[in-house]
């Protein structure tokens, strides 16, 4: 029975989720995923969890955020004095609000914190900082 091992070309389905079991990425119901393990292509932690598994086997584990999506990025954590926020914006915590940059780009932030003076918000995406819990079915291996 084969094993994978770094270097192999794997074909998984996987599904993405927080602890609380609120699911925001997968592949059921769609085509599986298939890379090189080893590449950096994924998270750390998913492809240390495909190591030694065999096709057909499935495995679930949480990752740390160091071996998920990583730690926040402070940068984009951005306190805006409420003067600065347009009367119709509803400024309660937990509400995401589109922001267009100077570019014209479109970023969507959430608002973590609200007092007299000012909101916060963070637009660093929900799963970043969050320990993850993942499934995993491998499918094939190359």
């Amino acid at each position: 029975m084969f094993r994978v091992e770094d270097g192999d070309t794997v074909t998984v389905h996987y599904t993405l989720a927080f602890k609380s079991g609120v699911i925001f990425d997968t592949t059921r119901h769609k085509n599986p995923f298939s890379f090189i393990l080893g590449d950096g292509d994924f998270m750390p932690g998913f492809e240390k969890a495909l190591l030694g598994m065999s096709i057909g086997q499935t495995k679930t584990v949480t990752l740390k955020k160091e071996e998920a999506f990583g730690a926040k990025f402070p940068d984009l954590i951005q306190s805006i004095p409420r003067k600065d926020i347009p009367d119709h914006v509803n400024c309660v915590v937990g509400q995401n609000i589109e922001i267009t940059l100077e570019n014209n780009q479109k970023l969507v932030a959430r608002v973590t914190e609200v007092d007299e003076q000012s909101i916060t918000l963070d637009a660093n995406p929900p799963q970043v900082g969050e320990e993850i819990v993942v499934t995993i079915e491998l499918m094939n291996l190359a």
